[in-house]
């Protein structure tokens, strides 16, 4: 038997081994807050093994780091500043009780109560207080969809952080994967697995790249913000940079692998 749950942290790990070990293996992600796992009711000392509903991802959730999932705490809002910070009350002169990153998920109690600018929003059995500028409604965020590359950006000179996808830092497929979720583009965890199916194929030359292509290297990737430079999240500089493609490619053993070019719909794509 199976149950969803959600994440109840500010993040979680989804590790490839129920252990909470030093290293982060070749298939830990992170999950943030809001989002949802099924999982197996079968614990495996306090683990369970989990698979996302955001991208399919597999792997092992602490029990400490989500709960069971009800009607009550089904998220309807992301967060859409690049962090925004829950009070235990409605201002700005208490200390923070979580600080949540771009595109966590949260449910107001009801979108009537704000009190001076804040929201009041579900957390386990009681109330946080969010700027009410710092959410907004699911069903709005894809009718009003944003521009790839400006999303990527606001991770600019965040910490590179192996298998992260936001809270206290950010990989490569991370940033791509973000990015596209916004606007509600399906996108799958890994370089390796976005590489065949994110957008469409288009041949490989420096010379016909634009603003909002997807550029697959072995074992990385990042986004176009013109011809010439690209946004990504490298070891290289341990954090999210803008530089040169050829830069990028240079460190890569000089292989691209795949250009992957999003439908002009989606915000930030050039023609």
């Amino acid at each position: 038997m199976t149950d969803t749950h959600i994440v109840r942290t500010s993040a979680a790990w989804i590790r490839t081994r129920p252990a909470h070990e030093p290293m982060i293996g070749r298939r830990d992600s992170q999950l943030l807050f809001g989002e949802t796992v099924r999982g197996d009711n079968n614990l495996y000392q306090h683990w369970i093994a989990a698979t996302s509903m955001q991208d399919g991802y597999e792997g092992w959730v602490s029990t400490n780091d989500v709960r069971i999932k009800s009607f009550l705490s089904e998220p309807t809002h992301i967060i859409t500043t690049r962090m925004a910070n829950l009070y235990p009350s409605p201002t700005f002169k208490i200390r923070p009780s979580l600080t949540l990153t771009f595109m966590a998920q949260v449910k107001p109690k009801s979108t009537d109560l704000v009190v001076d600018g804040f929201v009041g929003v579900r957390f386990n059995d009681g109330l946080l207080w969010v700027p009410q500028n710092h959410i907004m409604a699911k069903a709005d965020a894809l009718a009003n969809p944003a521009d790839i590359v400006d999303t990527a950006k606001m991770f600019l000179g965040d910490p590179y952080l192996y298998g992260g996808r936001g809270h206290g830092g950010i990989d490569c497929s991370g940033l791509v994967q973000i990015a596209l979720q916004r606007n509600g583009v399906a996108c799958p965890r890994d370089a390796d697995m976005q590489e065949n199916v994110v957008g469409e194929a288009v041949p490989v030359s420096l010379k016909n790249l634009r603003r909002g292509d997807i550029v697959y290297f072995p074992g990385h990737v990042g986004i176009m913000v013109n011809r010439t430079h690209m946004i990504n999240a490298t070891a290289r500089f341990m954090q999210v940079v803008i530089e040169p493609v050829r830069d990028v490619k240079k460190a890569c053993n000089d292989t691209i692998t795949a250009v992957r070019r999003l439908p002009p719909s989606v915000p930030g794509v050039t023609l």
